[in-house]
């Protein structure tokens, strides 16, 4: 099992997109104690739907229908630091591919894991919409890493830490880092080394230098100039980020080079399926994982 831990993207992203399968499975059994509210769980499913929105199912040859999640809050080390921490239960291999998933489950068993902080989630919640939205961001980038991003890539030969570190190489994810950022000659998706273990090896590079300083761009940039340093599967944020945080066909595309089928445009245009809503907020600088 892999555990990945995440505090909050530096800008907020809503996306806004057609439910065409429900594959993730929220669960709150964990969190009997209702701490999580009712306005913070709808965070949390919305998140799920826009997963749901993306992923239209599994490859040829994997039959499994759901993904179910565990998600809950409980007092971790209070306001600031690590806010969650996400990733597989159990992994098996299935139609060519590991994947997430929890053979035999019992009463209480799930698929994949999301553990929120109480402290940070409780301030973030109370603070306005600003902080909502980036609560469900930090959802969004914690349910990548349950479906397998970053955390089940060596598994699936997409990626080689020890060999060849800070190279992507699925052929999904690649092919589509190619046109959408065109780069045509390019060999692998650029990975981020720093950040030591969970966020190093686990994200896109974001060419950033913690714990302070300027935030260069990456100087990866699509066809309406939104960096890859500012996509929200990267391994940093704080008040150094460049413009706005966004979901690249590249990060959506690379979860079929570990077992689904995706269908996703990341136009700008608000009349596309991906409508982007940003909502700026600062915090201190921290690490994604």
């Amino acid at each position: 099992m892999h555990r990945f831990a995440v505090f909050a993207l530096g800008w907020a992203v809503g996306l806004s997109l057609p439910l065409s399968a429900q594959l993730i499975e929220l669960h709150f059994d964990n969190d009997a104690d209702g701490s999580l509210s009712a306005g913070e769980r709808a965070i949390f499913q919305s998140a799920a739907d826009t997963w749901n929105g993306i992923i239209t199912g599994y490859a040829p040859g994997i039959t499994k229908t759901t993904l179910t999640i565990d998600a809950h809050d409980e007092f971790s080390d209070g306001v600031g630091g690590i806010l969650a921490t996400a990733g597989p239960n159990q992994a098996v291999s299935w139609g060519g591919y590991i994947i997430t998933h929890f053979n035999n489950p019992g009463p209480g068993d799930y698929d994949g894991f999301m553990e929120f902080d109480s402290a940070d989630v409780d301030v973030m919640f109370a603070d306005g919409v600003g902080w909502e939205n980036a609560l469900f961001q930090t959802v969004l980038h914690e349910m990548a890493h349950v479906l397998g991003f970053g955390t089940l890539w060596e598994f699936n030969n997409v990626y080689d830490a020890s060999g060849a570190p800070g190279q992507y190489t699925g052929a999904a994810g690649l092919a589509t880092y190619q046109a959408e950022f065109n780069q045509p000659a390019a060999a692998f998706v650029p990975v981020e080394l720093q950040g030591g273990a969970g966020t190093a090896h686990g994200h896109w590079n974001e060419e950033f230098t913690p714990p302070s300083g300027p935030h260069p761009p990456n100087g990866i940039t699509d066809a309406f100039g939104r960096d890859l340093g500012d996509d929200i599967l990267t391994g940093w944020t704080g008040p150094g980020s460049t413009s706005q945080q966004w979901l690249s066909e590249t990060s959506a595309y690379s979860l079929e080079d570990i077992g689904f089928l995706i269908a996703y445009s990341a136009m700008p245009e608000p009349s596309l399926p991906a409508l982007l809503a940003l909502a700026a907020f600062s915090l201190a600088l921290n690490r994604k994982r």
